[in-house]
């Protein structure tokens, strides 16, 4: 009979009928005389049990304030679940059977526990219990039915002592398992086909299965916790500041259709990453190789900018001084924009292959020139609208070089590769932030 299914429990009656019967031998009262008014008091009294249940109540309560710790419980991390789900717990019906086999034993050390006493200090007990032979000779007198019920009674004492001291340690064992069922329930990294085996073993009273069950369960929650805890520490400190990244990338990137020349790229947040180690939080591995690529390239490529910025002012200056016939150091084009002068970098120019009257509305003005004279001092020369032309030769040049050039060539192709390559991972890091409203 188990708890729940039934209002009577069968335990509290031969509970009940045992205690009523001892005792009232105890105090010398009739049992064969009176046996209808014993059999009322045995019954009523094995009513009240089974509706009261206060040993049930005392163990519950016991279980309650003080949580069984056990090894499994150290082992798992359920302690604080056992307070949050105490009442469920207690009242499950796998924990019920086991509590009301405690229960039952505890009634029988009871009623042993009497019948030891009372055997001993009451003179009307072992004479119920007197044996005779066939010709109604004393075999065992009272002293007799003392001592060898008092040892028989005894013994059973000592034997349910040890064995309900043992089903309280399994109980502690067994109620850790019933809470990994519990959190198992409501807990959305289960599988459900490990609850539903667990589920089927504590139906079955099959706790060792369970217990296995429930150790896989407690492996899920961790891997598949540890796999969220993952997943959400990705996005915060790798995903996010990479997609914005990748959103500033993108405006420089577009800024060269406008005109702008070409841009140099910062890495500071994949810096960050790398200085902090966040990347062990990528376990897309293919993906952190691809985002360490991409950052390698634009490292590459600022790097080759600054070699092109030189190289081009360089072959600027000197096809500047074959042109104007002086050892030119600095030279710059000017624009009349109408009230004003505008000025773009000669080196820019040369490097998005334009000539800098292009770059504004307006009429080409001047050039600029900054060179040394024979002598070896600095001198400025500002040339007439006569010998722009002679510019416009030297450029054509300079632009036709600069084409060819290895640096510039491939700090080109590298821009493509990064204005390419950026695209697919904002991709990627788009989809990866996604995931977090899955979760």
């Amino acid at each position: 009979m188990v708890a729940g299914e039934s209002l009577l429990k069968i335990i509290d009656y031969p509970f009940a009928y045992s205690v009523v019967t001892v005792i009232s031998a105890i105090i010398g009262f009739s049992i064969t005389t009176n046996k209808i008014f014993l059999l009322g008091i045995a019954g009523a009294l094995g009513t009240l049990l089974s509706i009261v249940d206060p040993l049930g109540w005392v163990v519950r309560n016991n279980l309650k304030d003080k949580p069984p710790i056990s090894e499994k419980m150290v082992n798992y991390p359920i302690v604080g679940s056992y307070f949050l789900s105490k009442e469920s717990v207690l009242h499950s019906r796998a924990v019920t059977i086991e509590i009301d086999k405690i229960i039952s034993m505890i009634y029988f050390a009871i009623t042993s526990g009497i019948f030891l006493v009372g055997i001993l200090v009451s003179p009307f007990l072992a004479d119920n219990f007197i044996i005779h032979n066939k010709l109604q000779e004393v075999v065992c007198d009272s002293n007799c039915v003392k001592i060898t019920t008092g040892i028989g009674s005894g013994f059973v004492c000592v034997v349910l002592g040890i064995i309900g001291s043992r089903r309280w340690s399994e109980l502690t064992e067994k109620i850790a398992i019933a809470i990994t069922h519990q959190r198992a329930i409501s807990n959305e990294f289960v599988t459900t086909n490990s609850l539903e085996n667990m589920t089927r073993s504590l139906e079955q009273n099959d706790w060792v299965t369970a217990e296995k069950w429930g150790e896989k369960i407690e492996k899920e929650i961790e891997v598949k916790k540890g796999k969220k805890d993952m997943i959400v520490k990705g996005i915060e400190k790798v995903y996010r500041p990479l997609h914005k990244d990748s959103l500033v990338i993108e405006d420089r990137c577009n800024q060269l259709a406008t005109g702008r020349p070409y841009p140099y790229f910062d890495f500071n947040e994949w810096q960050k990453i790398n200085t902090e180690s966040d990347y062990i939080y990528l376990e897309d591995k293919e993906l952190l190789h691809n985002i360490g690529g991409f950052y390698g390239t634009i490292q590459d490529y600022d790097y080759r900018l600054g070699i092109c910025a030189t190289t081009v002012n360089e072959i600027i200056l000197r096809k500047a001084s074959e042109k104007f016939g002086k050892k030119v150091q600095r030279i710059e084009y000017f624009n009349d924009v109408g009230g004003g002068e505008a000025m773009f970098r000669l080196i820019d120019c040369a490097i998005l292959g334009v000539h800098p009257k292009d770059k504004y509305q307006g009429k080409p003005s001047y050039v600029d020139l900054n060179f040394l004279d024979d002598a070896g001092h600095s001198q400025n020369y500002k040339t007439p609208t006569s010998e722009l032309k002679i510019f416009d030769i030297m450029w054509d040049e300079v632009i036709s070089e600069v084409k060819n050039n290895e640096h510039v060539r491939k700090m080109k192709e590298l821009f493509d590769i990064i204005q390419r390559t950026n695209q697919e991972l904002k991709q990627k890091y788009f989809e990866k932030i996604s995931e977090e409203v899955n979760l």
